[in-house]
């Protein structure tokens, strides 16, 4: 499929092929992160019950720092096309990995207080932000505009691909022996009061990070832009693209698809994640 691509600049297939699979495979980590976070949220509610068992915080509570997530993922995504105008990419990539990484190693740190949390979980979705626009520029711009459709496609393989694994992988890693939470009179929640459960949430966090960084690194060094693409009106002309229809039916549709991954994600999948027996 990567041959059916137009390669545009003075690169061989060989390095574009690279720089095509460092865009996607970098994104891998964070496409687990957006995408897996309704299979660890019945865990982190327990784990906060754990550490304080006269804590108010609730499902609610829980989904609002995956709000803050998405919420630094879109601001994010806005600073990200301008700064990469301004810096290298590779540049932007690496210091993006760092917080991403920083912000899963700060998780035990972060869980004394929900704001703090959100305000990790906020920053941990601007690097991912950031990542997601360097990965299109990178990769669109050694592709011939006839084929930016399926350079994006594949970009995004990985990123929804791994979504799918992480799931029963956060499972297998937290509870392995499937095991049903408890129901809570006074809480009137379902909460795994395993021991061996809650405090494999945290461990969960630092293992991804150090293997999401050992992933990531390497991969940041090799998005380059091309150096040869001239901008478009569009990207010099922030009013004209303003002027374009085509501009906000993009922005209902995202907005609108988001609002659907923020539902599945959170709430319908935290009813079915307090009944892992069935599957659900």
């Amino acid at each position: 499929m990567i041959k059916m691509l137009k390669i545009r600049g003075q690169i061989t297939r060989q390095r574009f092929v690279i720089t095509l699979l460092a865009c996607s495979l970098i994104l891998i980590p964070p496409g687990g992160l957006v995408f897996g976070f309704s299979s660890i949220t019945p865990y982190l509610l327990s784990y906060f019950h754990y550490l304080d068992p006269t804590t108010q915080v609730s499902k609610s509570a829980i989904n609002w720092i995956y709000a803050s997530l998405l919420l630094g993922q879109g601001l994010s995504m806005i600073l990200g096309g301008l700064a990469e105008q301004r810096w290298p990419a590779r540049y932007l990539a690496i210091l993006a990995v760092f917080f991403f990484d920083l912000s899963l190693l700060l998780f035990t740190w972060t869980t004394s207080d929900i704001v703090l949390l959100a305000l990790n979980y906020f920053t941990n979705g601007m690097a991912l932000g950031f990542l997601t626009v360097l990965c299109l520029v990178v990769g669109l711009s050694w592709v011939e505009d006839e084929h930016h459709g399926l350079a994006c496609g594949l970009i995004f393989a990985a990123f929804g691909f791994f979504s799918v694994l992480i799931k029963p992988l956060l499972t297998l890693c937290i509870n392995p022996n499937n095991l049903l939470p408890e129901y809570d009179n006074v809480l009137d929640e379902y909460l795994f009061k395993d021991e061996n459960i809650t405090e494999a949430v945290p461990r969960v966090f630092t293992t991804f990070a150090v293997l999401s960084f050992v992933l990531q690194f390497p991969l940041a060094f090799l998005l380059v832009k091309n150096p040869e693409l001239r901008p478009s009106v569009y990207d010099t002309n922030v009013k004209i693209m303003l002027q374009r229809s085509e501009f906000y039916i993009m922005f209902v549709i995202f907005g609108l698809n988001k609002i659907s991954i923020v539902y599945v994600s959170s709430y319908a999948n935290l009813y079915g994640e307090t009944f892992p027996d069935t599957n659900m």
